[in-house]
């Protein structure tokens, strides 16, 4: 996996966002260490509406790794820069990347499929699909349930309950 992801790959797929910070200034605070939310302004988001995304301690922890393993810091530094032009990924692009080293690894998922995985494990650990839902960004609560699995194992756990 190129070092310039390997940071990227597993925090991805722990806060269920999209590809869209794309600057060190993006995730990281004046200090150096990853910040708890990031905003992402209507730019950056797939609906054209500003957001916030939350990150666990354990996705900040991997953040921090793969900026002190950066030669440059600076906050308008690209968060990943192609080795071609220094430039930052675009979404598309890094989408692309990901999916090579995926192949590359013999793991057959995609990107996206992180996010239904985080959708799923909170779902399945009891948080609430409005909270879900926020966690996401989606507009309609009908979207994040298609991304909520359900499996036998929750299904016979759920009967239990009552």
């Amino acid at each position: 996996m190129p070092s310039a992801c390997a940071g990227y790959v597993r925090p991805h797929t722990r806060a269920g966002a999209r590809a869209d910070a794309r600057s060190v200034g993006d995730v990281a605070t004046q200090h150096g260490e990853a910040r708890r939310e990031i905003k992402l302004g209507a730019h950056q988001t797939k609906g054209s509406k500003g957001r916030t995304v939350v990150l666990s301690k354990r996705v900040r922890g991997e953040i921090d790794t793969h900026l002190k393993n950066r030669p440059n810091r600076n906050h308008d530094t690209p968060l990943i820069a192609s080795q071609r032009h220094g430039r930052a990924f675009t979404n598309v692009s890094l989408s692309m990347l990901f999916k090579e080293i995926y192949e590359a690894a013999g793991i057959r998922t995609s990107l996206h499929s992180g996010r239904r995985t985080f959708a799923t494990k909170l779902n399945a650990k009891g948080i609430g699909m409005r909270t879900i839902q926020k966690l996401m960004g989606h507009r309609h609560i009908g979207t994040t349930a298609l991304y909520c699995d359900v499996s036998e194992d929750t299904l016979r756990n759920a009967v239990e309950l009552v």
